[in-house]
């Protein structure tokens, strides 16, 4: 019931950049970095400038209809995840998205999902 109070954001995490959806609302929005938060070996090699950037593209993504609520955000690696992520990664990542003001995150591997299947909340089932 009260799920649909909160926005679901889908952040594809690129190499020093963010691409994020707004689900509910199908909106698109590509963040990029002026300073480098990837590193060669990891996505987030620098925290405290993906974190920042991230805040900065939900503010400018923010929902109009229950933009208080913090999000739920699905995170999604794009970059240097090829063989899975390791532990440490997955939580650099999920920690990201906590400190850039989700409510709830979720890391996801695979394949991209369909907005029907954010929408759906079929981001829970695999990982």
């Amino acid at each position: 019931m009260f799920q649909n109070l909160f926005n679901t954001i889908y952040v594809h995490v690129l190499k020093d950049a963010f691409l994020l959806q707004h689900v509910q609302e199908d909106r698109s929005l590509k963040i990029t970095s002026d300073v480098p938060f990837s590193s060669d070996r990891l996505v987030v090699g620098n925290y405290t400038i993906a974190t920042e950037v991230l805040s900065k593209g939900l503010k400018e993504l923010k929902s109009t209809k229950f933009g208080v609520l913090a999000p739920i955000i699905v995170m999604h690696p794009k970059h240097l995840c090829e063989g899975g992520l390791s532990q440490i990664e997955h939580r650099a990542i999920s920690e990201v998205a906590r400190a850039a003001g989700a409510k709830k995150v979720h890391v996801w591997e695979g394949d991209n999902l369909s907005r029907e299947q954010l929408l759906k909340g079929e981001y829970k089932t695999k990982n």
